[in-house]
């Protein structure tokens, strides 16, 4: 890995894994059909958004190989080939996914009419033997435009059916037996989708975090995992038209500052916490000193019940908890039954949840006056299960941006998805007390595997480390994540953990591959929750961002002081028109070592205020306005 001069004898990573981790920029190729705009990514061999001016049709068509466990093989994309001109393009290329036993290869053709018809062909034969969950494509709809708008949809044996995508969160299936789907894009111009090669259905994808609803092939109702075999073939069509006039819908405006305005709707800012993983080296003076300085609400750690470690995780648990001045928050997994006894942990919070199944039960509400119920999984599956939400005061669920797709771009959209869970869960448990618990960035563990030690909930594996948790967009994603939930009306949030690969600041216990290990250093995230400290119970007021794919935005109040506090989610500048006066403090790639190797010293840095400003590539702004 490429490094900077470092200071102390500390080598500094390069600037790119500081900006995003390990995860280069998602480079696309823009093409055009007729009135419509495409954006091809030539790594995944997937269309990434088709436009109609300025409005978004789909938000993508990839076609992804699923293992036995719902795991997604990595394409190797290959021979790609575009000819474009005069309104109309053509794109080949080749895909190869390999992994374990799977060897399968798809050829791919995309064609574009000056019509604005979209056509994409997928013809794949597998190449051994080796069990699948699906193959073939995934058609992404905008949910925070077709949310609760038209649809019509065509059946395999030609029953047109009129209906609405679902406002709130579908806990399943919303259409299925699809053949044909469409719905408006633009005032009198409709999309058609056309599918063939298999049976198609829909999900509401938010129930993952995905802000999307997602049609894709092979229904779930069919048996899986299913055998291929070396030669079998798979062959599918999708075909994106426009109905009604389309060449009249203006083209898309030029690039300006994205602007930034507060609205009246306000909410109070959640109750933030971090996990805390027993196993991880003990903490420093210096990184006791720092976490206090958080002022964290609670400290999350995980038991298993039954487990013979189950006194020492508290233990361990509870001493970091009294040396970091907070409340310990413990979940509970239990099998089954009623819980079992466990050790007296005075003021402490429970949440009890299921280690294996969907949601707890409500019968164990009684064995911990207060104590939580919900999931230690998806949102999905306490939405399918809302039983806890009669039975317990308060109900969670956890939530990571990475259940479909990982790179930057379908990272950040997964902030839009967030307060139509917090509203769903609202809707269905309108008087309980609402927690995310906990935030990460990647999968802790799969519920979902067919494979058993996949679904090990206190399993220590190196999958669940993402390179992004130290970076400047892993900060701007979880100050998205924050902003997103507390207008929504979350009432509390445990993010991450407390050091380590997973945490806010570094430990020596890192993979060898991840870019910092020194237990002296803190990640920039760290820096979101320091800068919240001071605002701990205070008002959020919702902000609009005119392009919230790209800047997430918080604004908090509290006794007369208030702030401001924007992050640029992609790798180009960002011109931002800001509020006047006030101090303001930036994080960049160009201060974000000193930050992380010197946090005090970074916290004493301010510059004057400008209402014109640009955010540089994943950087983060802090204003603040402080009573006379």
């Amino acid at each position: 890995m490429a490094h900077l001069g470092g200071r102390r004898g500390v080598s500094t990573p390069a600037v790119e894994v500081l900006r995003s981790g390990l995860t280069p920029p998602e480079r696309l190729v823009e093409l055009n059909a007729g009135p419509v705009r495409v954006l091809f990514e030539p790594a995944s061999g997937s269309l990434r958004s088709i436009y109609l001016g300025g409005a978004e049709v789909l938000r993508g068509i990839s076609a992804p190989v699923r293992d036995r466990n719902w795991g997604t093989v990595a394409p190797v994309v290959s021979g790609v080939k575009i000819d474009q001109g005069q309104g109309r393009f053509a794109v080949g290329f080749q895909v190869d996914c390999r992994q374990g036993e799977i060897d399968f290869g798809w050829r791919g053709s995309i064609v574009g009419t000056a019509a604005g018809t979209v056509l994409f062909t997928f013809a794949g034969r597998a190449r051994s033997a080796f069990l699948k969950n699906r193959i073939g494509f995934c058609i992404l709809h905008p949910s925070e435009i077709c949310a609760g708008r038209a649809v019509r949809t065509r059946s395999t044996g030609g029953v047109v059916t009129e209906g609405r995508f679902p406002k709130l969160i579908a806990p399943h299936q919303p259409f299925l037996d699809l053949a044909v789907i469409e719905h408006p894009v633009a005032p009198g111009v409709w999309a058609r989708v056309e599918l063939s090669g298999d049976v198609f259905e829909m999900e509401d994808q938010r129930n993952w975090g995905d802000a999307s609803f997602k049609t894709y092939c092979t229904p779930l109702a069919r048996p899986f995992p299913v055998e291929m075999k070396p030669g079998d073939e798979i062959r599918q069509e999708v075909v994106v038209s426009l109905q009604g006039k389309a060449a009249s819908v203006p083209g898309p405006r030029a690039a300006a500052a994205v602007q930034v305005k507060l609205t009246d709707a306000s909410h109070l800012l959640p109750a933030l916490g971090l996990g805390f993983d027993p196993g991880a080296p003990e903490l420093t003076e210096a990184q006791r000193e720092r976490l206090r300085a958080l002022r964290l609400a609670h400290l999350r750690v995980d038991v298993l019940a039954g487990r013979a470690d189950v006194n020492e995780r508290l233990g361990k648990a509870a001493a970091a908890a009294r040396a970091l001045e907070t409340r310990l928050e413990i979940a509970l997994l239990l099998s089954g039954g009623a819980p079992e006894p466990v050790p007296e942990m005075p003021n402490a919070r429970w949440l009890l949840l299921p280690a294996a199944g969907p949601a707890s039960d409500p019968a164990w509400a009684g064995a911990f006056p207060g104590a939580a119920g919900g999931t230690n999984s998806f949102f999905a599956e306490l939405n399918r299960n809302r039983a806890p939400a009669e039975a317990f005061g308060e109900i969670c669920w956890s939530f990571n941006p990475q259940v479909h797709a990982f790179d930057n771009r379908s990272v950040a959209e997964t902030l839009l998805a967030m307060g139509d869970m917090v509203a769903t869960a609202r809707a269905f448990a309108p008087k309980a007390r609402l927690a995310v618990s906990p935030l990460t960035l990647k999968m802790r563990f799969n519920p979902n595997a067919t494979v058993q030690a996949e679904r090990d909930p206190l399993a220590a594996r190196e999958s669940r480390v993402d390179a992004r948790q130290m970076s400047l967009f892993g900060a701007g994603f979880t100050l998205g994540a924050i902003a997103a939930h507390a207008v929504a009306g979350i009432d509390s949030l445990t993010l991450y953990e407390t050091h380590g690969a997973c945490g806010v600041m570094a430990s020596a216990d890192a993979p060898e591959w991840f870019p910092v290990r020194d237990a002296a250093l803190v990640y920039p995230v760290y820096h979101v929750l320091a800068e919240l400290a001071a605002f701990a119970g205070g008002t959020c007021r919702r902000v609009e961002v005119s392009d919230p794919r790209a800047v997430a935005a918080l604004h908090v109040e509290k006794n007369g002081a208030r702030a401001l506090w924007l992050a640029n989610l992609t790798a180009e500048p960002q011109g931002v028109r800001l509020p006047a006066g006030g101090r303001i403090r930036t994080l960049t790639s160009e201060n974000v070592w000193l930050a992380m190797t010197q946090p005090a010293l970074f916290r004493r840095t301010w510059s004057k205020s400008d209402t014109a400003g640009e955010l540089a590539p994943y950087a983060l702004h802090f204003q603040i306005w402080e009573t006379a």
